[in-house]
């Protein structure tokens, strides 16, 4: 697969620099989109699409530190999984206005996972990226910190005013259920 993405790009250094960014994160990209999407294949497919999101800003990537690429990488992988999983949803309600209802998934349980899902995507992306970053990657603060280049303190607090939202929303929405 990496032959085909070093016939996309035509200088030298940007070849190696497109190299040195496959080997060197392709897991890390393929861990965070397999945490959103849940699905080795649609995760392979968001690796693709990042690795040419690469190639079309190989010439910012070439300037970048480490720390600047791996925030970069998260967050076009982040917006690519994304995209994904709209698209899927579009595909699944047109499946749903089409076909019969049928048994499966505990509906309490898929309610309450879209739920949290819906929560988590209101709050603001200062909030939601520092919670996605330590909760579902299991970056710790500091790492998270030097990501999205701001103070470990900042990353806690940001996460704690986080957890205060999704509680106050989820307080909110069962005062409605009763």
């Amino acid at each position: 697969m990496l032959a085909f993405y070093l016939d996309l790009v035509s200088l030298p250094e940007e070849k190696s620099k497109v190299e040195e960014i496959y080997y060197t994160y392709r897991k890390l990209i393929y861990h965070i989109a397999y945490s959103k999407l849940q699905k080795q294949e649609w995760a392979e497919d968001a690796v693709h699409d990042v690795m040419l999101a690469v190639i079309e800003n190989i010439s910012k990537l070439r300037q970048m530190n480490e720390n600047d690429t791996k925030a970069f990488l998260y967050v076009i992988t982040r917006n690519v999984a994304v995209d994904l999983l709209r698209k899927e949803q579009r595909r699944i309600t047109a499946d749903m206005e089409e076909a019969p209802i049928t048994g499966g998934i505990d509906p309490q349980q898929e309610l309450g996972v879209q739920m949290l899902a819906q929560w988590i995507a209101r709050l603001k992306p200062i909030y939601r990226d520092v919670l996605e970053l330590t909760v579902y990657y299991g970056f710790s603060a500091k790492e998270c910190a030097l990501l999205l280049k701001i103070s470990t303190a900042t990353v806690r607090k940001r996460l704690e005013r986080a957890r205060a939202l999704l509680k106050d929303q989820m307080e909110g929405e069962e005062c409605y259920a009763k």
